[in-house]
């Protein structure tokens, strides 16, 4: 059995190529461990269907600090997964903007098979959870959040992205929000997961059909070009929900929902929007309309005329949302968990039969499985308990 050529023989070569790139790769995975070694891992955040988010300590010796750290098990990805990867992490460093999530580093650690996306920890929770948890609420307070919105959505449209999965689990506050009247007024609100964005040139369109049923536009479900509009009904939606405390459309079945909004059938149910201002419904019907070409842009949004308003006269429109939001709340991340759950049996039956199977023919049933169950992305940071 031939041995590896020591120093001083015939076979070893210092600086040879071979012993040169082994030198390189090991340097290389040593400095991505040395940089996981710089962080402690806390408790779970969320849960995804390919990763899971954990808080983490992070200390260089200069610093302390709490982060949120999404950690993808890059085994269970195939090669598009990976493709899609690469694509949120290139798009999320080019974003740095106060309404936008921050991602901080990233890296790969071979040995453990895991990719690290390092994010900002919004300690704040979602914002339907801080709305559920105030005593007094005002279109003031609807408008105040729909600003933050538009920013943060204005940036990114103009730095060619679209995010195309605007929904409540992705909109977090960097710190809690107590519960003075201003508390809302001087939080800090963040858009967050970009794992189905995507790049996009002006006068281009998208064809995959992707995103959330009841936030994701009609010509997103129904598989017609699209461009970066499928974000403004997506707000849209939110709003109608910051105004009255229940989404728009709404049915136990997914598919019934899909084809509600395809339909543009929706409406202002009373009594409940009795007491909504004119000028914020005549937003919500911009934001939702069918045609996109007709939606305003984030940057039109904050110059319409419900939110220019006079901040005393939007305070005295006191909304009873929370008791309803609560609810649908509550509905939301009940279903959300029944279908990570779903899912997860899914891939599981999948990759079990790998041993008796190819690994084309396994990756297309987890293909097919993902396709028949929705995508969960997971909340990369929610409020510490």
């Amino acid at each position: 059995m031939q041995g590896t050529p020591r120093k001083g023989s015939v076979g070893y070569r210092k600086g040879s190529i071979t012993q040169g790139r082994r030198s390189s790769v090991e340097k290389l995975a040593e400095k991505k461990t040395d940089r996981l070694a710089n962080y402690k891992m806390g408790k779970l955040l969320g849960q995804g269907t390919f990763a899971v988010v954990k808080l983490a300590t992070y200390t260089d010796g200069l610093k302390t600090e709490k982060r949120a750290i999404k950690i993808v098990d890059t085994t269970r990805l195939n090669r598009k997964g990976r493709e899609d990867l690469r694509r949120e992490i290139s798009i999320m460093k080019t974003l740095r903007h106060p309404n936008i999530i921050c991602l901080l580093e990233e890296f790969e650690v071979p040995k453990k098979k895991k990719h690290y996306l390092v994010l900002e920890h919004c300690a704040g929770g979602e914002l339907f959870d801080a709305i559920c948890n105030r005593e007094k609420y005002s279109e003031h307070e609807a408008r105040v959040t729909m600003v933050q919105l538009c920013r943060g959505i204005k940036y990114f449209h103009h730095k060619n992205v679209v995010h195309r999965d605007i929904k409540p689990e992705n909109l977090l506050y960097s710190t809690k929000v107590g519960l003075e009247e201003d508390a809302i007024e001087s939080a800090e609100l963040k858009i967050a997961d970009f794992g189905l964005a995507h790049g996009i040139k002006r006068n281009q369109t998208l064809k995959v059909s992707c995103g959330t049923p009841g936030y994701a536009a009609p010509e997103v479900l129904s598989s017609q070009p699209y461009g970066m509009k499928c974000d403004i009904f997506s707000l849209g939606v939110v709003l109608y929900i910051l105004l009255c405390g229940f989404p728009p459309f709404y049915d136990d079945e997914d598919s019934v929902v899909c084809e509600k909004i395809i339909n543009g059938n929706w409406c202002f149910l009373e009594p409940f929007w009795d007491d909504v201002s004119e000028d914020a419904q005549a937003l919500v019907s911009k934001c939702m309309h069918l045609d996109p070409d007709q939606r305003p842009t984030a940057e039109e949004i904050l110059s319409d005329k419900w939110m220019t308003s006079e901040a005393e006269l939007l305070k005295t429109k006191v909304l009873t949302v929370q008791k309803k939001l609560r609810q649908y709340n509550a509905r939301r991340k009940f279903r959300a968990g029944i279908m990570l759950a779903r899912l997860s049996v899914s891939l599981a039956s999948a990759f079990s039969r790998k041993s008796q199977t190819s690994r084309g023919s396994t990756a297309a049933k987890i293909s097919a499985a993902l396709t028949e169950e929705k995508k969960v992305p997971e909340n990369q940071a929610k409020s510490e308990q």
